[in-house]
Formats: structure tokens, C-alpha cells, sequence
């Protein structure tokens, strides 16, 4: 009996020990006051006031999921608003691509952008270091049962996405917006983007910022 009440006090202390360390290891913790929850250091000081009905830690990635009159929030440390759906049941984060070539093997992650993806399978993009946001754009691709690929990764540090009200954007590998357009936009290397603008192929020149006009003609990726 004394040995088992040993064992069950041992297991309940390592226990405890590891939630303190995990305690230590968070910046900012859930911290409830009055009904509501915000966020606070482990000194107990308020970073974040509590105007949330619900709040999950901050992960890897410094960004917590909220709720607040019943729409699903994801924050930043800051306490910046990343975005906010009522619609989307599920918020998912993915890590982001970058493809160097057609070859599937010459890719890396970029560390900077993170992809939030809702519910109803659109999504954006967030800078992990700003907490800056794009826009949502509209999912194209084809959806395995709840696997979600993107219509394409980025590619030599630039992505297209299909915008909500019609059209593209290019974005670069910090969220930046690079161009827009309501025609095709196709990426042919880190210098050269090519588009069409009143029927006109246009290049846009990355290293210089400047756009050259072709004329009509046809764009071969």
C-alpha cells in the first residue's frame, strides 16, 4: 500500500514538473479573468487583456487559435489579428514550399511564411515575423478527402494566387505583393515574370522593377 501511494505521489510530482517546464518554455500562457481569457508572461503580467471566450497556447510558430463571439481567431504574440472566419469549422497550418525547378527534389521551406488554410479550403498566407497577412485566395486544386495541396508551391521565391474576386497576384517569399493582373500570370525564373495587360504580353524585370511590353504574342512557360 505504501509503495503504490509512492509510485502514485512520484508520478503526480514528474508531472508536475514537466508542466512547469513547459510553463517556462511558453512566452506568453492563457491568463482568465472576469469570464473571459487573454494572455500573460509567467510573472502573471497581462501582455494580451482578456477579451476571449476561449485560447489555446501559442505554438512553435508564435500563433494562438482564439474565440470571440463564436468566430475561430488565430493571433499573433503581439495580440495582431491574423485572421478570422465564422464559416470555417477548421483552421490548418501548413509549411510552405519553394520549388527551384520542375525537379520535385530541388525545393526548400521558406521560414518566414506559414499557409492558414479554413474549412471551406481557401486560404492565405501569414509572415511570421510581421504577422502581416495576404489576402485569401481561392483554392483550384484537386482536394484527396481532407488532404489539402495547394494549386502550386512557390516557385523560385514567387506564388500565384487566385484571388477571390477574380484575377492573380504574385506574392514574394516575405507576403509581399509583386503584381497583379485579371490575365494568367506565369513565373519563368527568380528574374522574369511574364503576364498580359489590355491583350499585351508584358515581362516584368524582378531585379530592375521594370515592365517590358512585347505586343501580342503568346506566353510558352
Amino acid at each position: 500500500m505504501l509503495v503504490a501511494l509512492y509510485r502514485y505521489h512520484m508520478k503526480t510530482y514528474f508531472i508536475l514538473f514537466f508542466f512547469c517546464l513547459e510553463l517556462q518554455s511558453q512566452d506568453l500562457i492563457p491568463y482568465f479573468k472576469n469570464g473571459q481569457y487573454g494572455y500573460s508572461d509567467v510573472k502573471g503580467n497581462i501582455i494580451i487583456e482578456p477579451i476571449y471566450a476561449e485560447a489555446m497556447f501559442f505554438d512553435e510558430y508564435g500563433i494562438a487559435k482564439v474565440v470571440k463571439d463564436s468566430q475561430i481567431i488565430l493571433i499573433g504574440r503581439n495580440g495582431k489579428i491574423l485572421s478570422k472566419n465564422s464559416k470555417a469549422e477548421r483552421i490548418y497550418m501548413y509549411d510552405v514550399l519553394n520549388n527551384f525547378s520542375s525537379n520535385v527534389l530541388s525545393r526548400d521551406t521558406l521560414k518566414n511564411l506559414r499557409i492558414i488554410r479554413f474549412g471551406d479550403m481557401s486560404y492565405k498566407f501569414v509572415n511570421l515575423k510581421t504577422y502581416d497577412t495576404t489576402e485569401i485566395y481561392r483554392y483550384k486544386g484537386k482536394s484527396l478527402s481532407s488532404v489539402f495541396v495547394p494549386d502550386h508551391h512557390f516557385y523560385h521565391g514567387f506564388f500565384i494566387g487566385h484571388r477571390l474576386k477574380g484575377g492573380f497576384q504574385v506574392i514574394d517569399r516575405n507576403g509581399h505583393i509583386v503584381l497583379a493582373s485579371e490575365e494568367p500570370i506565369f513565373i519563368h525564373n527568380p528574374n522574369y515574370i511574364s503576364y498580359y495587360e489590355n491583350k499585351n504580353l508584358k515581362i516584368l524585370d524582378i531585379r530592375r522593377n521594370t515592365k517590358i511590353t512585347l505586343g501580342k504574342m503568346t506566353i510558352y512557360k
